[in-house]
């Protein structure tokens, strides 16, 4: 016995019940179990050892762990504070409250076990909390995990210091071979009256493996520990999903770190995937529908052109290659309206970046006459509306209206045409996010410009009329910057991005008039050409999530092929009056993409 109330003794050990009355019990080098109880309004301090109270106990008085580990595993009702060099472990209830200090350290159970908590407990910046996971269990021992359960409306947890996951190296019954896969969730705390704060960190355990890791995911009374990637882009692969997974990694809160609203309502969902959800999530998250709304306006774009210079040949005594219905008005002038439509298809590229299939449809009207007699000049507009599915539940439907000015040279054999204009365009992307159970929105709009020059000479053999040309043309596209709505933090900011084309095709034409009475007449023509793109194969855009900062990344829809294969035929129906009939087909293939335009339709003539 010491002055001033104090008791010192090196250990206790046995059972019954021992009274403290108003003393404090120091305990120096423990190294016992107790399964009795102790009462009184006295205390209880802890140096040294390993101390382990399994009864119930009623003392009111403080319980301090100066150093060594104190398990309850039983009950006690008296507050307790851990001292740096301290260890508080146990399966027991603990009825007052707990503070960890800096240097001390809460690790509930034994080995795996719960300890449960009936008042608040305060976990200071400095501390530890361990959790020994050694399976997906609640109960103790091996094949389970640690708890820490807070019980009560009014008691919370005040979260502070560092956590501390254990696989290898636990103490008493465990396994120490448990791997947990990507995805698996352990809820290691639970709070009634909620947690509060947060750590400031965690250490990464042996025994994870490769290429994962522990982070923490708060709720607003628990906090879980999920098993996740080390990297996302790494276990991405390439293209788009990589992309993507390298924007996550840079905005990626640090292991253990209560995350911002924005950053849980981005990261949450993601942490709770398996191995084999990953990468289809990736993919679904990259927004490449952007990039390829620039993709398919381009081929509207060329579309209308081809229409144009289909009706340029028609100048020229060759049938027009588009459903089109045509009026000679005075001096010469042609007044014209056709009808196209485009289907194409895009493959996902071989690092599983998607493709897509599309479509492009409406009608040109234009209007041309001679200026000189050598020289004919004229103008046309074109609307047309688009659809693209995209191969990663995105889609996106739009409108183009597009205003061209075009002329031709003839003379002689030789002959020269020019276009040039603007396009103009507009629509909504959506883009469906499986993980995160909602649909992010983005309005795109756009502008751009180009033109073509093309050259050739139109010669007649055995009947045939055959046209030879080469073709340069160019276009540069636009589009504006967007941020998507309808999926919160999880949408994204996307920057503008842009296209350029130069465009070369070499080809020929054949057609030819069968007459097949006195009245109808039959005018099939045939085109193959080569067409090779020396500027852009695919879009590229600049996005990052609107909930995290640090998440930019650039993304990029697949490449179509620089060289295609081209080839169209044509018929016409002559009926001997003004009307005409007609079918078309036309395409452009290369290994990765193709184009295909089909045409059907009537022609008046004055």
């Amino acid at each position: 016995m010491e002055n001033e109330g104090r008791l010192k003794i090196s250990s206790l050990s046995g059972s019954g019940s021992v009274l403290l009355g108003g003393k404090t019990l120091t305990l120096t080098n423990a190294s016992g179990t107790f399964s009795g109880g102790l009462s009184g309004t006295g205390g209880l301090t802890l140096t040294a050892g390993k101390e382990v109270l399994s009864g119930n106990s009623t003392y009111t008085g403080p319980t301090t762990i100066n150093g060594g580990t104190l398990s309850v595993n039983g009950s006690i009702v008296s507050p307790v504070t851990v001292n740096s060099g301290g260890t508080l472990r146990g399966t027991g209830t603990i009825g007052g409250s707990v503070s960890v200090a800096s240097g001390g350290t809460l690790a509930p159970g034994n080995s795996p076990g719960t300890l449960t908590v009936t008042v608040p407990v305060t976990l200071a910046s400095g501390s530890t909390t361990q959790f020994d996971i050694d399976g997906a269990g609640t109960g103790a021992g091996a094949g389970n995990f640690s708890r820490l359960i807070i019980t009560g409306a009014g008691n919370s947890l005040a979260a502070g210091g560092t956590l501390v996951p254990l696989l290898r190296g636990i103490t008493g019954s465990a396994t120490n071979s448990f791997t947990p896969s990507i995805g698996q969730r352990f809820e290691v705390i639970n709070a009634q009256g909620g947690v509060q704060g947060s750590f400031s960190g965690l250490t990464e355990p042996a025994g994870l493996a490769a290429n994962t890791r522990f982070d923490a995911l708060y709720g607003s009374n628990f906090v879980d520990l999920l098993v996740t990637p080390a990297s996302y882009a790494s276990f991405a692969g390439g293209g788009s999903a990589a992309a993507v997974g390298s924007g996550l990694d840079g905005g990626r809160p640090a292991p253990g770190v209560r995350m911002t609203d924005g950053q849980a309502a981005i990261y949450g969902p993601l942490y709770a995937l398996g191995a084999s959800q990953i990468l289809p999530t990736l993919q679904q998250l990259a927004p490449v529908i952007y990039d390829d709304t620039l993709m398919v306006n381009r081929s509207t774009f060329q579309m209308v052109s081809s229409a144009i210079n289909s009706e340029l040949q028609a100048r020229r005594g060759a049938p027009a290659a588009t459903r089109t219905d045509n009026a000679e008005g005075p001096g010469g002038t042609t007044i014209w309206l056709a009808g196209i439509g485009q289907f194409l298809n895009l493959n996902n590229a071989s690092d599983s970046t998607p493709g897509y299939s599309a479509s492009s449809g409406g009608v040109v009207a234009g209007i041309d006459g001679l200026v000189l007699p050598e020289l004919r000049a004229g103008a046309a507009i074109g609307f047309n509306s688009q659809y693209i599915s995209a191969n990663n539940a995105s889609n996106y439907s739009g409108q183009s209206l597009q205003v061209q000015l075009y002329a031709s040279y003839q003379r002689g054999i030789g002959f020269v045409d020019a276009q040039a204009g603007a396009v103009f365009t507009e629509g909504t992307a959506h883009r469906t996010l499986s993980a995160y159970g909602t649909t992010a929105n983005g309005d795109v709009s756009g502008n751009g410009g180009g033109g073509s020059v093309r050259g050739g000479v139109r010669v007649d053999a055995a009947g045939w009329n055959f046209e030879p040309s080469v073709m340069l043309s160019g276009l540069a596209l636009g589009q504006g910057s967007l941020a998507e709505s309808g999926a919160g933090p999880v949408g994204m900011q996307v920057s503008r991005n842009s296209i350029s084309s130069l465009q070369s095709l070499i080809g020929v034409q054949a057609d030819r008039r069968f007459q097949l009475d006195e009245t109808y007449a039959v005018v099939p023509s045939l085109q193959v050409g080569w067409a090779y793109e020396m500027l852009d194969t695919r879009a590229k855009l600049n996005a990052s999530f609107l909930g995290a900062t640090g998440t930019n990344f650039i993304v990029a829809n697949p490449s179509i092929g620089r060289s295609a294969a081209v080839i169209g035929a044509h018929a016409i129906l002559e009926t001997g009056t003004a009307w005409q009939a007609f079918l078309g087909y036309d395409a452009a293939f290369d290994s990765k993409a193709n184009a295909q335009t089909v045409s059907a339709g009537i022609r008046y003539t004055w």
